[in-house]
C-alpha cells in the first residue's frame, strides 16, 4: 500500500480504515435488515395461520409495494466495497472518489423513492427517520454518515492534489 506524493501514509491509512468500516456497517446494516424482516415475515404468517384456525379473514402477503430496500442496500455494499478496493490497490483517488459519489447517489435515490411512497399513500403514519429513508436502520444512517464524511475527505485530497499541480511552474530559460 503505497500513497501517492500528496497525502501522506498515514493519511492514507486512515481514509482506508474510515472506508472500510463504512463497508462492515453497510454489510452488519444489510443482515440486521434481512433478519428483522424475516422475523416481521414469520410473525405475520403465524397471524395469518391462527386467523385461518379462528375462520377470521386471511391475507395473502404482507407488502402492498414491492420492498426495493434489499436491492438498495446491495447496490450500497458494492459501491462502498469498490471505493474501498479502488482505495486499497490503486494511488488514483479520482476513481475512489466516484465510486463515492455513486453510493451517495443510492441513498439519494432511497429519499425520492421514500418520498414517492408517502406522497402515493400506500404507506401507513411513518415518524422518524422513516421520513426521510423509509425502512432505514442506524447501520444504514451510520454508512450514509460515513461515506458523506469520505466524500469531503476526498475532496479535500483532489482539491490539495489539483492546487499542487498547479503551483508547479515550469521555468523559462
Amino acid at each position: 500500500m503505497k500513497a501517492n506524493n500528496y497525502i501522506s501514509k498515514t493519511e492514507h491509512k486512515l481514509l482506508l480504515i474510515v472506508t472500510l468500516l463504512a463497508f462492515i456497517v453497510s454489510i452488519a446494516g444489510s443482515v440486521a435488515y434481512t433478519i428483522k424482516d424475516e422475523n416481521e415475515r414469520q410473525a405475520f404468517y403465524r397471524e395469518q395461520e391462527e386467523n385461518k384456525a379462528q375462520n377470521n379473514i386471511v391475507f395473502a402477503g404482507p407488502y402492498c409495494f414491492p420492498d426495493r430496500h434489499p436491492q438498495v442496500l446491495f447496490s450500497i455494499i458494492l459501491l462502498v466495497g469498490a471505493t474501498f478496493f479502488s482505495l486499497l490497490f490503486t494511488k488514483r483517488y479520482l476513481l475512489s472518489f466516484l465510486f463515492t459519489i455513486a453510493s451517495l447517489t443510492r441513498f439519494f435515490y432511497w429519499f425520492v423513492d421514500t418520498r414517492r411512497q408517502m406522497f402515493d399513500e400506500v404507506s401507513d403514519f411513518v415518524k422518524g427517520a422513516d421520513r426521510f429513508f423509509y425502512k432505514a436502520g442506524l447501520f444504514d444512517l451510520a454508512v450514509l454518515f460515513l461515506v458523506s464524511i469520505l466524500l469531503f475527505w476526498q475532496i479535500s485530497i483532489l482539491l490539495r492534489m489539483l492546487m499542487k499541480t498547479l503551483q508547479r511552474k515550469t521555468e523559462l530559460p
